[in-house]
């Protein structure tokens, strides 16, 4: 799949500026940040949210123009060192260059989370933790 070929091909864009591309289950969602309502909207849905973002976070616009790597690319880094099946959440979004945000859960409830540079391929991040690390047995 190649979401910018998929982004160009969107005949009419919600209002604001493209800030993360998100796929989920293989469903493939563009959210637009309007900064006068301080929403974003889904597309292809036209849901719109507040943001949900730490105080004093600045929501950058996606470059699509400086991404490199592609979808396939960027899950090909991130399954390098996978041992297990996983269901996959993948986001691509803003920071000083675009990020390529991969998470897999494995049926073992861990989250190992792929920060990959979407200009150079780079792993920036990797990380695994327990989604069970704060469950307390009693």
């Amino acid at each position: 799949m190649d979401v910018i070929q998929e982004y160009n091909n969107i005949k009419q864009k919600p209002q604001g500026f493209l800030c993360n591309i998100s796929l989920i289950n293989d469903k493939l969602e563009f959210h637009f940040y309007n900064k006068t309502t301080n929403k974003i909207t889904s597309y292809p849905d036209n849901q719109q949210d507040e943001p949900f973002i730490k105080p004093g976070t600045i929501i950058k616009e996606l470059n699509l123009n400086e991404v490199k790597i592609t979808l396939t690319q960027a899950i090909e880094i991130s399954e390098k060192n996978k041992k297990e099946e996983s269901k996959r959440i993948i986001t691509l979004y803003q920071t000083d260059h675009p990020i390529w945000n991969i998470s897999h859960i494995t049926p073992s409830y861990n989250l190992i989370n792929t920060k990959i540079n979407a200009i150079t391929g780079k792993i920036e991040e990797q990380t695994t933790e327990s989604l069970l690390s704060n469950y307390s047995k009693k």
